[in-house]
């Protein structure tokens, strides 16, 4: 039996889409809703985009955020190398994916499970590395502005605490501006 490992689902009301995580597939998908059709799928193989200037695919990405103007940023687990957040800017006229940003940590973190990037005011984001116990927010450049070290280990039960908008350490992160 083949798992895909469905974990990251995000409801677009203005397209009437829903876009899709896949680990074990290394594919994030979009689907319309009314038509119960895939619209495309990004990956490694089969994928409805070519990758250009240099972008390259996520490998068992985790969550992912929708942006807008076609552009989604994505925690890249990677397998066995530096796990990092990407911002891919989708041409669907073009079917081209080109990577607009991307961001790997000073200690080239790989985090086998989980992690969460989110885009806060200010062209600034908010990292979960979740495994490695780690949460940082960073300006555009990759410059550190805050980050968080606990000693969780490597537990997905404690570290998907941290993923908890009801959890206080990610009430006051959120908060903050």
């Amino acid at each position: 039996m083949c798992s895909s490992d469905l974990n990251a689902l995000r409801y677009d009301e203005d397209e009437d889409a829903w876009y899709l995580s896949l680990r074990n597939f290394d594919t994030l998908l979009k689907a319309d809703r009314s038509s119960r059709t895939i619209t495309w799928r990004l990956t490694t193989s089969s994928s409805n985009f070519d990758y250009v200037d240099g972008a390259i695919p996520t490998v068992h990405q985790h969550g992912f955020e929708l942006l807008g103007d076609n552009h989604i940023l994505v925690f890249d687990n990677r397998e066995e190398e530096p796990s990092r957040v990407v911002e891919y800017e989708l041409d669907e006229t073009a079917n081209e994916v080109r990577e607009a940003w991307s961001y790997t940590n000073a200690a080239d973190t790989y985090v086998y499970a989980l992690g969460n990037p989110k885009r806060l005011d200010g062209d600034r984001t908010l990292i979960n590395w979740a495994t490695d116990g780690s949460v940082q927010i960073i300006d555009s450049d990759g410059t550190e502005l805050w980050s968080l070290r606990a000693d969780l280990g490597r537990s997905e039960e404690h570290t998907s605490e941290l993923q908890s908008p009801d959890h206080l350490v990610c009430r006051l992160l959120l908060e903050k501006k």
